[in-house]
């Protein structure tokens, strides 16, 4: 399921569950999406499984959660990529109907007037002459959903897409504006679980090669003194609550450069998790993951 997650939303994930008759937990021919998001996100399929969180708008009386390490299903790389994807898909991306050969960047461009994402659009002018630009898609919403946006503006895709390959150029060469571009996440719980009891299966492994004489005391000491500050340094940050996200510069621009090298330019913005909003006067400013 988390492998299909990459490619594919919920509901095309329910759909092949259906035609593989695999029945949901509660044995129904068909799954409820919810409960294919609750799956997605749970921390058990990584190796912790978690007490206490917030369930329901229903709070527990523990001042924090209570994890607990159990058997890992799926990296962490991939939970990244499922969560990443999903994220990518929910700005209205890759739907039917967005023609990503067309318009590329639908669903990662948005109106820098009203913060609506901008459109592709087809007009014909000189007879059967056809042009395709982008533009904010306010103006194609019921009335009723409207937000009264004033960038009217259409934006040729040709000229669009050198637009911001030269902005991805100018970030290329300047490490602060691409330090500013990249999306930093925001502080979050640090979760050690898993890592201590990597170290502690370490511990033990070293311990049983002591005894069976396969390594001497002194390598079993130091082994043993390099684990276990490892081990005090994790309880330690664990303590603390606190991940502060660090910013690799040189591998963002070495993936940037890759990313500019390619032609195509879903290739390009799919790379580097590119988001980006236009102002009325054209000007775009970017946002990158590379994550």
């Amino acid at each position: 399921m988390y492998q299909q997650a990459l490619s594919t939303g919920v509901y095309g994930i329910v759909e092949q569950l259906a035609a593989l008759g695999v029945p949901s937990p509660r044995g129904d021919n068909r799954w409820d999406p919810s409960r294919v998001i609750e799956l997605l996100r749970d921390s058990a399929y990584r190796g912790e499984w978690v007490f206490g969180r917030v369930w329901r708008q229903r709070i527990t009386q523990l001042k924090a959660p209570i994890s607990a390490p159990c058997p890992r299903i799926v990296s962490d790389e991939l939970r990244h990529a499922v969560q990443h994807a999903a994220e990518y898909r929910s700005t209205g991306a890759g739907r039917r109907g967005t023609r990503r050969d067309a318009w590329p960047l639908t669903g990662r461009i948005r109106c820098g007037g009203c913060g609506g994402t901008m459109v592709g659009h087809l007009a014909r002018r000189s007879g059967s002459v056809a042009y395709s630009y982008y533009k904010c898609g306010d103006r194609a919403r019921s009335p009723h959903t409207k937000k009264g946006c004033t960038h009217f503006k259409n934006y040729r895709v040709a000229e669009m897409h050198q637009v911001v390959r030269d902005a991805l150029t100018a970030l290329k060469q300047n490490d602060a504006a691409l330090r500013d571009a990249i999306a930093q996440p925001a502080p979050g719980q640090l979760g050690t679980s898993v890592s201590v009891r990597d170290i502690d299966q370490q511990l033990s492994k070293a311990r049983n090669a002591y005894l069976r004489g396969i390594d001497s005391e002194d390598e079993y000491a130091e082994t043993k003194v390099t684990l276990t500050a490892q081990r005090a340094r994790l309880i330690a940050l664990r303590e603390t609550g606190v991940v502060q996200p660090v910013i690799n510069l040189v591998s963002a621009k070495e993936k940037l450069a890759q990313a500019l090298a390619e032609t195509d330019m879903y290739e390009t913005a799919t790379q580097l998790g590119l988001m980006g909003q236009v102002s009325a006067t054209g000007a775009v400013k970017l946002t990158l993951d590379p994550t």
